[in-house]
């Protein structure tokens, strides 16, 4: 299957872009529903992608323009290079009629394509690119004002699946629909990992041709190993990441008591978003603490909400371990920004990010929902002289200087831009006929 997916820049030959023939810059519009400018208290995967992207191609040259929301009213101002244009979250409101329909999806997809409307018309957009999740650019792709390209982050539709949450069958038929609709219109549709592409050639019938494999950007000067000299706490376990039963929480919770038993002085820190994916649709926060203290492990482990990225930083450079123990998670920037910051991982077989740490040996790679597996793994790696744990956590750093640089990524994805600009935004049906 994935010998049909699109182009990808093979790992061990990836360089800095050299000189090129020069080319008229792009302008280019993300749509992302969180951004740092107008989330004080921090961002998702999504936004913190987008940024690092939008940015990267501003700083090649190309004139860049981001669409996200912001709860303190429509804005627009420049971050540095970057033009943000932020619309109001708006009423959350779902009324009666939001059992059945995701009526905030359905308002904020009609936002954008107003907004979009609106600065097309100003001057148009090259091309324009949508995450994967909410729908946003639904409204769009039925009428779309030139190319666009989707970004596939991993839809909140099947993340839902993924996570066990239950939603009533006509609308998750309705946000389903919503969701794939872009993808199989989309001139360019973009995955960070092979794997995952071929799972959405699967689930959303796409045409193997329009994918292509880019990696995920990483800003390496601003993720990077805590100074020459700084000591790292001794035993500290990091954990970022939504606090949600997908992110193999409740085997983390089963790990830490197998791990203190070897280990008496560890100490483990969760970083993250609450959100009510524990048994019964309680709050994780709630169940994590209920077993830490059932187990006698709830004062050995810190549990933090989520925080801008340059609070984040320091946790990375000074903790010992860090751990992603997901059951299903597409492309993770956590984990490559604590390979940026040299600590060595311990992930499970089902994240995206598992390859590198795999073929660069920065850590251990193990089953998910595996207690005991994971439990082994943080254990060995506590268990290392400090010297050699530093060189386990160099491996993931030269990794990602090596494919995940801003420079590299930036010039990948404008070169697949430039691919299907000047060609006609594509029907889904037509694209959909295409099945592998």
């Amino acid at each position: 299957m994935s010998a049909s997916v699109g182009s990808e820049v093979p790992l061990s030959r990836v360089q800095p872009p050299g000189p090129a023939p020069v080319e008229r810059p792009l302008r280019v519009c993300f749509v992302s529903a969180d951004y740092p400018t107008t989330s004080p208290q921090g961002v998702g995967g999504i936004g913190a992608h987008t940024y690092a992207l939008a940015h990267a191609i501003a700083d090649l040259g190309h004139e860049v323009s981001v669409i996200t929301q912001s709860d303190n009213g429509a804005d627009t101002h420049d971050d540095g290079p970057v033009a943000v244009h932020a619309l109001s979250s708006g009423s959350t409101r779902m009324w009666k009629l939001g059992h059945w329909v995701p009526v905030y999806w359905v308002r904020r997809s009609l936002a954008v394509w107003r907004a979009l409307q609106r600065l097309q018309a100003e001057r148009p957009f090259d091309i324009v690119s949508f995450a994967d999740g909410y729908g946003e650019g639904c409204r769009y792709s039925l009428s779309p004002l030139g190319p666009f390209a989707v970004q596939l982050f991993g839809p909140a539709s099947l993340v839902q699946q993924w996570d066990g949450r239950s939603v009533p069958p006509f609308r998750a038929r309705i946000e389903s629909w919503m969701e794939r609709r872009p993808a199989t219109g989309a001139a360019l549709v973009v995955s960070a990992t092979r794997r995952f592409a071929d799972l959405m050639i699967r689930q959303w019938s796409l045409a193997p041709e329009r994918i292509r494999i880019i990696r995920n950007p990483l800003d390496l000067d601003r993720f990077r190993p805590a100074p020459a000299g700084r000591q790292h706490h001794s035993k500290r376990v990091l954990f970022a990441g939504h606090l949600q039963r997908l992110k193999g929480l409740h085997a983390l919770a089963a790990a830490i008591p197998i791990v203190a038993r070897k280990h008496p002085d560890v100490e483990f820190q969760l970083v993250g978003n609450d959100t009510r994916s524990g048994p019964g649709g309680i709050s994780m926060r709630r169940f994590l603490e209920q077993t830490l203290a059932e187990s006698g492990m709830l004062d050995r482990v810190l549990i933090s909400d989520s925080m801008p990225q340059s609070e984040l930083i320091p946790l990375y450079q000074n903790c010992t371990v860090f751990v992603l123990p997901s059951l299903n998670d597409v492309y993770p920037n956590a984990v490559l920004e604590a390979m940026a910051c040299g600590r060595p991982c311990v992930v499970t077989e089902t994240v995206g990010a598992a390859e590198l740490i795999a073929e660069s040996q920065c850590g251990f790679v193990v089953p998910p929902d595996d207690a005991d597996a994971l439990a082994a793994a943080i254990s060995e790696l506590l268990a290392l002289p400090a010297s050699s744990r530093d060189e386990v956590g160099a491996r993931g750093r030269r990794m990602v200087e090596r494919v995940c640089a801003t420079p590299v990524i930036a010039a990948q994805t404008i070169a697949a831009y430039r691919s299907v600009i000047g060609e006609p935004a594509r029907r889904g049906r037509a694209l959909s006929a295409h099945r592998p």
